[in-house]
């Protein structure tokens, strides 16, 4: 009964405020740390490279897990109210959404809103490909952001959600 109610308050926290602020937002944290390993880490060798790659992915895996575990062991309230906000923080709805809705104005396809969601060049796509681009794009952001976290939270709790997002960023 308690996924279900963190699946809900969850999912009405995306509807109420989308994104949460980068400051806490954990996706951000994963980036985050990722980013100063590669700004940091000169490449040497294919090997070494591969550990140190594997090694920083342990790490930021780690953190991801380590954050489900302070979740899992706090009472009760406190469990559900943070497993909430890791979930909510996990998926993008809302997001998704508004990012979708702001590519179509006046029914046509607007390629400048486009480009801030695909990655690929849309200078030269008509109206049909741009159409095109944008429904691939959210349905990737589907699977990325709504279906695979919620597949994980329901199989795995918690840590399956954090987890995979810390994977997938």
């Amino acid at each position: 009964m308690e996924k279900v109610v963190v699946l809900l308050i969850a999912v009405l926290l995306d509807a109420m405020f989308g994104e949460p602020p980068n400051v806490v937002h954990p996706t951000v944290w994963f980036g985050k740390i990722i980013g100063f390993f590669d700004r940091f880490w000169k490449r040497k060798n294919c090997l070494i490279d591969f550990i140190a790659g594997s090694t920083f992915t342990l790490i930021v895996l780690l953190f991801a897990y380590s954050l489900a575990l302070v979740a899992i062991n706090l009472p009760t309230l406190l469990r559900i109210a943070l497993e909430s906000y890791l979930l909510f923080s996990a998926i993008s709805i809302r997001s998704m959404v508004e990012h979708a809705r702001r590519t179509i104005q006046n029914g046509h396809v607007i390629a400048e809103e486009v480009k801030k969601i695909v990655s690929r060049d849309v200078a030269k796509l008509d109206q049909s490909r741009l159409s095109s681009a944008v429904i691939e794009s959210i349905a990737e952001n589907f699977v990325d952001g709504v279906l695979a976290p919620l597949l994980y939270y329901s199989l795995f709790g918690i840590a399956g959600a954090v987890v995979y997002r810390a994977i997938n960023t």
